[in-house]
């Protein structure tokens, strides 16, 4: 067994099924030691590299990734929780005024800024 899927799998306690679709599996997961909240996603192995190269960065506009890792055919993701809704959600159903519209607009190009300088 891998020795790191095996580490995942203690360490972690399966929760729900937060989506299920033909490209990504997505489970929101609880740190068995620390009560933590964590998203585990189950990807084609080619989502690897992608993951690997975002894991580093560090900003508050972009998930924190934990890990990432290969089992038999997939790519499995391990990232923080973010308790909220999706941006297209919120956009297409909430009103937002226009200050709440530029601060998202602003947040947004400050995730895409990090991700340029890679």
């Amino acid at each position: 067994m891998n020795i790191i899927k095996e580490y995942y799998e203690k360490k972690y306690t399966e929760l729900c099924i937060l989506s299920d679709t033909e490209k990504c599996k997505t489970t929101l997961m609880r740190n068995n030691d620390t009560g933590q909240l964590v998203v585990k996603k189950i990807m084609n192995k080619a989502a690897l590299d992608v993951y690997e190269q975002l894991k580093p960065i560090k900003n508050k506009n972009l998930v924190k990734i934990f890990d990432c890792y290969i089992d038999e055919d997939k790519c499995i993701e391990i990232e923080d929780f973010i308790n909220g809704r999706r941006l297209d959600d919120y956009v297409t159903n909430q009103k937002i005024d226009y200050n709440q519209c530029i601060q998202l607009i602003v947040d947004i190009c400050m995730a895409l800024e990090e991700l340029h300088k890679m």
